[in-house]
């Protein structure tokens, strides 16, 4: 039976590790473009800007290109309520259009 316990752990280890988060709240990768080491070195980099500089962290990646990026990326930071995780309504978006000109 311990075999079996270490096995479960083993597999949990592994299974955790090597599948991105869904509940990522600091990326919303639309198009799929971001590796999963990607993912954590962005996601580590947004948790560090929070505690030590107080500012929120979001990243978006659209699927599809923004017919006006401005007005896209505004309903996003409204949407998404950037800088709400912060004291003084500190964010920082990031929006990617890989698809856009």
């Amino acid at each position: 039976m311990p075999r079996f316990g270490v096995l479960f752990l083993i597999l949990a280890t592994v299974l955790f590790c090597a599948c991105p988060r869904t509940d990522n709240q600091e990326i919303d990768d639309q198009a799929g473009l971001m590796a999963p080491i990607e993912r954590q070195r962005v996601v580590s980099f947004a948790h560090s800007l929070l505690r030590n500089q107080d500012i929120e962290l979001k990243v978006v990646i659209l699927e599809r290109a923004a017919a006006d990026l401005d007005q896209k990326a505004l309903k996003l930071f409204e949407d998404y309520r950037v800088g709400n995780q912060t004291h003084g309504a500190r964010g920082l978006l990031l929006v990617i259009d890989p698809l856009g000109h």
